[in-house]
């Protein structure tokens, strides 16, 4: 039954041979059991065994099998890492904070939103975190895209987030004014934090914004302030010895004793470990807490995401993608692993000649971390080039690749290689067509529809998320 595209497919995943062997006769009961096969579900083959990713619920089905073939959730969430040994880990508030701590995929710690003598408020675009700092427990998090409020390092919207009187207000801001749906949050009699109004209001959210305005005011630079204190500096001492982030504003607060503080969060980026430090005005003093954040999620948390296999019809693309993947796809910044590869290919054209097919276009590759519900691309690169292929029996198999040069060499090496074919030298300059968010977009679904994850958005450092639609 061996049939090309699922041998094309099945080949992008290291396996033993055992386990191949496995997944073949499992493939093959499928088949004969299902007389109306769908041609698609078995290009999807990157899945390979049971389940498709997401470990939501007691059992996992196996997808190549039609749902005829179940697993214990335990067994299946070993199984998934050990067949695809790719795993982006627990999706819960706290883990993701606690890893993007670790990866170091941002410039800035977060920054501190609120701190008292016990508790902190901090967070990222996955949600907030409301610690006890003084008794290491956890209060609250805040899962801000349930909500629609995770605009962070954006471009058009921001989330602000207002400590009120005990009470956690959240709401988005554009072009200056504050839009949309307001949330408050605030302790239950049995300890736990939950939304107990919110709403459009205009002027509840223009009084939220005054106040958090006002609030806001207590942030300072935190470089500007610290760089030349070097007694009092806190992480920035260990600039040689260590890798940090920092907060990039810090907060100025009044501790119970009447003391001026300023206060900021830092990032040991080889541990992960968040720390509190605080500089005293008066006194020239410095105190550091660590913050020791609980292992939070549970296994109905973890996700774990297959490599991209590319199951469009162009046989072409196929080739390159393998290709790339193969050649060109270790040189980036990978996140220790966990980072997943989807290109982003626009094709100029296609064109047959003398028994070869030259594929012309713009080879992108990049790199993404899911972030809750976000795929975060943390790197890339792209590719003008000239692919030569060659026919055989199960499709295309790349020749040769001309890949344009960098600098001063850019325009007369993709003249060399375009001439002859009319149109493609100008198709390389054509940057008003949109075709680049358009070829991301098609991947990038194409990938979602793969995997059964709740993947919503895509997102660039400092630009507003995408939605993959």
């Amino acid at each position: 039954m061996q049939d090309k595209d699922i041998i094309k497919a099945f080949e992008q995943i290291k396996l033993s041979e055992e386990k191949k062997a496995d997944i073949w006769e499992r493939i093959e009961e499928a088949e004969g059991s299902s007389p109306k096969k769908n041609g698609k579900k078995f290009k999807l083959l990157v899945a390979a065994v049971v389940a498709v990713c997401i470990i939501a619920s007691t059992v996992v089905t196996d997808m190549v099998s039609g749902g005829m073939v179940t697993k214990a959730a335990g067994n299946a969430i070993v199984a998934v890492k050990e067949f695809l040994g790719i795993s982006q880990g627990k999706q819960d508030v706290v883990s993701l904070i606690k890893r993007e701590a670790s990866l170091g995929n941002e410039v800035y710690a977060p920054d501190i939103m609120y701190i008292d003598d016990e508790k902190v408020l901090f967070g990222t675009k996955r949600g907030l975190i409301l610690f006890d700092y003084t008794n290491e427990k956890l209060l609250a998090t805040i899962d801000l895209q349930a909500i629609d409020c995770f605009y962070f390092n954006t471009d058009n919207k921001t989330t602000h987030v207002l400590w009120d009187e005990g009470r956690v207000v959240i709401f988005n801001i554009q072009d200056g004014e504050p839009v949309g749906r307001y949330h408050v949050f605030e302790e239950g009699s049995d300890k736990t934090w939950s939304e107990v109004l919110g709403g459009e209001e205009k002027e509840s959210l223009k009084d939220f914004e005054a106040k958090w305005q006002n609030m806001w005011k207590a942030h300072i630079d935190t470089f500007e302030y610290f760089a030349d204190k070097e007694l009092c500096a806190g992480a920035f001492n260990n600039a040689e010895e260590r890798d940090f982030m920092y907060s990039e504003l810090s907060i100025k607060w009044t501790d119970i004793d009447g003391n001026e503080c300023i206060s900021y969060l830092y990032v040991d980026s080889y541990t992960g470990n968040y720390k509190i430090f605080t500089y005293y005005p008066e006194s020239t003093g410095v105190a550091e807490v660590a913050l020791i954040l609980p292992e939070f999620g549970t296994e109905e948390d973890e996700i774990i995401l297959p490599e991209f296999v590319y199951t469009g019809d162009d046989a072409a693309i196929a080739a390159i993608c393998d290709y790339m993947a193969e050649k060109v796809a270790d040189s980036y910044y990978d996140a220790e692993g966990q980072a997943i590869r989807i290109p982003a290919y626009v094709i100029y054209g296609e064109i047959e000649r003398d028994g070869k097919l030259y594929v012309f276009g713009n080879f992108v590759e990049m790199f993404y971390i899911l972030d809750g519900k976000i795929l975060e691309c943390i790197s890339g690169g792209s590719y003008p080039a000239r692919f030569t292929l060659t026919e055989v029996s199960n499709g295309y198999e790349v020749e040769s690749v001309e890949f344009a040069e960098d600098g001063n060499g850019y325009d007369e090496s993709i003249k060399r290689f375009t001439e002859g074919f009319d149109g493609m030298y100008d198709a390389f300059f054509d940057t008003a067509s949109g075709r680049e968010d358009a070829a991301r977009m098609e991947f990038l679904k194409m990938y979602v529809a793969m995997t059964n994850v709740d993947i919503r958005y895509y997102k660039d450092y400092g630009w507003d998320p995408v939605e993959i639609k």
